[in-house]
């Protein structure tokens, strides 16, 4: 069976936040996230900063054009204290906010 090292969310998907979540915890094979776009606000980059405290395999996570801001922001970083293996966390064109700065 061949493994997905690569997961890329241009769009929401079906599942919205959940189905980004469930993606994240359970595939251990997964290397690298992409997630683009103002539909990832702050509901969905929390709900992903949970999932990343549990997966151990993801090493760069890139979020570019999203509409989250300082909360959502709090919400990853507080996934990414416990995950020992990000490498990479690039995040841009996101109105973050002074709070979030």
């Amino acid at each position: 069976m061949a493994s997905l090292k690569q997961i890329r969310f241009d769009r929401r998907p079906y599942e919205g936040a959940t189905g980004v979540a469930e993606s994240v915890r359970t595939n251990a094979d997964l290397e690298e996230l992409s997630i683009i776009g103002g539909w990832f606000g702050d509901v969905e980059a929390e709900v992903l900063g949970a999932a990343l405290a549990h997966n151990t395999s993801l090493k760069k996570v890139i979020l570019q054009s999203c509409s989250f801001g300082a909360r959502g922001l709090m919400g990853i970083t507080e996934g990414l204290k416990t995950s020992a293996v990000v490498e990479s966390l690039i995040v841009y064109s996101v109105r973050i906010g002074d709070a979030g700065a």
